[in-house]
């Protein structure tokens, strides 16, 4: 039973759409209550966690650009296990010292990172896709009700068309746009 409730809480919290959240909230909060086995658990939950939903459901926590704590579990292993040798730090000054010793290493990796320019192969790839667009012409650019026709530059595709979506944006712009991401579609589906 306790399985059974960890997914369903695991899968309330993971919901991204409002709307389908509330409804799910509601439905599982009803099916805990109605159950003898979950009924105590149930109102533990609805007193410590049912008031702050914005703090713990995906969907309120969309924008904050944390969905996890995967990096301070890395770090804190990497302090305890590099910068403690694996053994419990009892002295403040100690644990100070190697806060200090593991903070100074991260600012000297990104100078490094900062002076020598550290490429990822994703910012690559959109670098090279950016250079591709801007020497396409735009007279090969075929203007339709629905959009842009813009000429492929993958061997196999021919045409690939775009939707208008931004309607102010001069046509130069938009096929700047619509090469870079096209040539990332492409790529993406080969």
């Amino acid at each position: 039973m306790q399985l059974e409730v960890y997914k369903t809480l695991r899968t309330l919290m993971e919901e991204k759409n409002v709307d389908a959240f509330d409804i799910m909230f509601n439905e599982v909060l009803k099916k805990f209550l109605e159950n003898d086995m979950t009924r105590e658990f149930c109102k533990y939950f609805i007193e410590n966690y049912a008031n702050c939903i914005s703090s713990w459901a995906y969907c309120h926590r969309l924008q904050s650009g944390l969905n996890t704590n995967m990096y301070v579990e890395s770090m804190h292993k990497t302090l305890k296990y590099i910068y403690l040798t694996g053994r419990n730090a009892k002295r403040l000054d100690k644990i100070i010292y190697a806060l200090m010793r593991f903070i100074r290493d991260k600012l000297v990796d990104r100078l490094i990172v900062m002076n020598k320019g550290k490429l990822t192969s994703k910012l690559k790839d959109l670098r090279q896709h950016h250079k591709t667009s801007l020497s396409l012409s735009t007279a090969t650019i075929i203007e339709n009700e629905s959009g842009y026709i813009v000429p492929s530059s993958h061997p196999h595709m021919k045409l690939t068309l775009f939707k208008k979506i931004i309607q102010t944006a001069a046509v130069s712009s938009f096929v700047q746009i619509a090469a870079i991401y096209a040539s990332t579609i492409i790529h993406a589906l080969v």
